[in-house]
């Protein structure tokens, strides 16, 4: 069991190969002194990049979904408010946003309308007229309860979502890169610029650069 154990944490993440690509192309070029770069490079880069903005929409969408209800409500224009659906049509909409499907019909009175979970958008068939949705915070939901001297943010922060089991799993954040990746693929990539590379790698440098060097350690190495 225990070796069992040991060949998973020694199994390397799809970003390990993906680094290890970086740091041998740039070692091999260096030592040769090729000024061919290998054609996979810029494509691995802005993979890095992607698998990086992927990774940080995920988590953020999970840290949202523990801090809001079940409670689906669309924005009057008329009124300046959001008004919530009626509970038919909000379980309606909630079993559809998590089952992972991209829009559900509803209806309210004669009016159809499509929910939409990619823009977080109604659409009156009619009309074609626009609203956007949202589910509640929780401090919006228990307002009442928080007097004025009461910090709203330090009470949400103390309230948070059980998510259910289903909610887990659509809730799994994508994996990031730990810190000494990141630093070892800024320095990769401050080498890479000193060799003679085209603007198209150049610029994938740049683009994977510019996220990683918001943290202030890792600009550093770039400076």
């Amino acid at each position: 069991m225990e070796n069992v154990m040991c060949n998973k944490e020694k199994k390397p993440g799809m970003y390990k190969f993906q680094e290890l690509f970086v740091f041998f192309s740039e070692r091999v070029m260096t030592d040769t002194k090729k000024t061919t770069e290998p054609k996979w490079l810029t494509p691995i880069l802005l993979l890095l990049d992607s698998l990086g903005k992927v990774s940080t929409c995920t988590q953020r969408k999970r840290n949202m979904h523990l801090v809001i209800n079940r409670v689906w409500k669309w924005y009057d224009l008329v009124t300046g408010k959001w008004t919530p659906y009626s509970i038919t049509n909000n379980k309606l909409i909630n079993d559809a946003y998590w089952n992972g499907e991209q829009s559900i019909r509803v209806t309210c009175g004669r009016r159809r309308y499509t929910i939409t979970f990619g823009d977080m958008q109604q659409c009156n068939e009619e009309t074609g007229n626009h609203r956007p949705i949202t589910m509640t915070l929780l401090n919006m939901a228990s307002e009442s309860k928080f007097d004025a001297n009461t910090d709203i943010t330090e009470a949400m922060e103390n309230e948070e979502v059980v998510l259910t089991e289903k909610e887990e799993k659509r809730c799994i954040p994508a994996p990031s890169l730990t810190k000494q990746q990141t630093v070892d693929i800024v320095r990769t990539c401050v080498k890479l610029m000193h060799l003679q590379i085209d603007k198209d790698r150049l610029h994938a440098i740049m683009r994977i650069c510019l996220r990683l060097t918001r943290d202030f350690n890792n600009a550093k190495i770039f400076v």
